[in-house]
């Protein structure tokens, strides 16, 4: 059978995910990618899954050859986070408004302040005091600002779901997908070039909304997701 490798970084808890992955599948290993990276590795003709997000990803394609891997054609564009939600919105797809920092008025309150690489610093904002204060301590290019949809006291629904080569479902025992959501992973998988994700959607009485999408899902709120994964690995496993 065709290897297959899971990286994961020293700086992310995500060993538990690689393993609950790795114990279902034959001639899997799990490589810490900074490890990888010093020692100069090569890995050739087996099938790659970044559990991790990290710069580090972009030097460690170099040195996979004839390899299958997992949202390549995502990882080539070197995206960060704000230019995931700019490529979703210039595909029509709803995320939170975006907002400039010389243009935030006291009514924009709360905002959410997020750092702008993936597994960043994320809080939400109640005052400009409090962002004066942050960015006396931290560089304000390296983050971005959205509006909040979740306003105290409402009633948006915020959930996350799944997304595995074309099957998409929630977290175990949370209510049927609906098309919708279905069309909406679609088009992201489409522009971003993802065939694994996950995202993080804000459901409004007449809308969705992505406010994260991430190319590097443990599958913990969904083991059917994980089944779906580790299927499509076999079968990947035996075209190769």
């Amino acid at each position: 059978m065709t290897s297959v490798v899971i990286f994961i970084s020293k700086y992310e808890n995500a060993i538990e995910g690689a393993n609950l992955i790795k114990n279902k599948l034959k001639n899997c290993q799990i490589i810490e990618i900074e490890k990888f990276i010093k020692e100069k590795e090569v890995i050739e003709n087996a099938i790659i899954y970044f559990l991790c997000n990290t710069k580090l990803i972009q030097l460690a394609l170099t040195n996979l050859k004839s390899c299958y891997i997992y949202n390549e054609k995502y990882y080539l564009k070197n995206y960060k986070k704000l230019d995931v939600q700019k490529v979703l919105y210039e595909n029509n797809l709803n995320i939170p408004k975006l907002i400039k920092y010389e243009s935030i008025k006291n009514n924009d309150f709360p905002i959410f302040c997020k750092e702008n690489i993936h597994v960043g610093i994320t809080f939400q904002v109640y005052n400009q005091v409090t962002l004066e204060r942050f960015f006396s301590k931290f560089n304000i290019k390296n983050f971005y600002f959205e509006t909040s949809l979740l306003k105290i006291n409402n009633t948006l629904n915020e959930y996350k779901v799944y997304y595995v080569d074309g099957y998409v479902t929630g977290k175990d025992n949370s209510k049927k997908i609906s098309n919708k959501i279905k069309k909406i992973c679609s088009k992201i998988s489409h522009a971003l070039g993802l065939n694994i994700f996950s995202i993080d959607v804000i459901e409004s009485p007449d809308n969705y909304y992505i406010i994260d999408v991430n190319p590097a899902s443990s599958f913990y709120l969904s083991g059917l997701s994980r089944k779906k994964f580790i299927c499509k690995i076999k079968e990947i496993a035996k075209s190769l």
